[in-house]
C-alpha cells in the first residue's frame, strides 16, 4: 500500500521517478528502497525517543545541568552518547536482516 502511494506521488504526480523501468539505474531503486525503509525508520525514531527520555532522567545528566552547561551540550555530549548504544545495536541487526 505504501509503495503504491509513493508511486502515485513521486511518479505520477511529480514525475520525478519512473513508475516502471527496465534499466538498472540508481533512480529505479529509490522508490522500492524508500518503501522498505520507512517502516523501519518509524521504529528507530521510537527507539531514539524512548532511549533519550530514559537517559535524560539519569543522575549524570542532572549533574551536567547543575554544573551550568548549555542544554545543547548536555543533550549531545552526555545524553546522546549513552542513548545511541541500544540504537546502534538495533540498526546493526536490522542492516544484517
Amino acid at each position: 500500500w505504501l509503495g503504491l502511494l509513493l508511486i502515485m506521488l513521486f511518479s505520477v504526480r511529480l514525475g520525478w521517478f519512473p513508475a516502471i523501468s527496465n534499466s538498472n539505474s540508481p533512480e529505479d531503486l529509490f522508490l522500492p528502497a524508500l518503501t522498505l525503509a520507512l517502516p523501519e525508520a518509524a521504529v528507530i525514531a521510537r527507539m531514539v525517543r524512548a532511549s533519550m527520555l530514559d537517559v535524560l532522567g539519569k543522575e549524570y545528566v542532572t549533574v551536567a545541568r547543575a554544573k551550568g552547561l548549555y542544554q545543547r551540550h548536555v543533550v549531545f555530549n552526555h545524553a546522546m552518547r549513552n542513548a545511541l548504544i541500544p540504537i546502534v545495536t538495533f540498526v546493526g541487526l536490522q542492516m544484517a536482516y
